[in-house]
């Protein structure tokens, strides 16, 4: 029989268990692997969990706010064929007055 390779949950980290070695070695090996696999699975939802609940709370308004704020002389907006550049303040201001009415 040839080798059996067990991956371990670090990278490039590769056990060779043999046929004739003992079994329960492996079983608890695969048991090992299992476990940090379900850890990383509930930490990956959790954060997921997070990132939904933010994104759900937010609008694309509110969005726009916090681009203007953090960044309000990048470019927003460039459009090239009419030779129109707006900073994220600028675009925001004209978002607001559009949306006014």
């Amino acid at each position: 029989m040839g080798e059996v390779y067990l991956a371990t949950a670090v990278p490039g980290d590769t056990k060779i268990v043999h046929p004739a070695s003992n079994i329960r070695t492996s079983l608890k090996a695969a048991c090992i692997i299992y476990v940090q696999f379900l850890i990383i699975l509930s930490f990956c939802n959790e954060i997921m969990e997070v990132i939904m609940s933010r994104f759900l709370e937010c609008t694309v308004g509110g969005l726009l706010d916090q681009m203007a704020e953090r960044f309000p002389d990048n470019d927003a907006l460039v459009y090239v064929e009419r030779n129109l550049r707006l900073s994220y303040r600028e675009f925001n201001d004209v978002c607001r007055t559009v949306a006014k009415g």
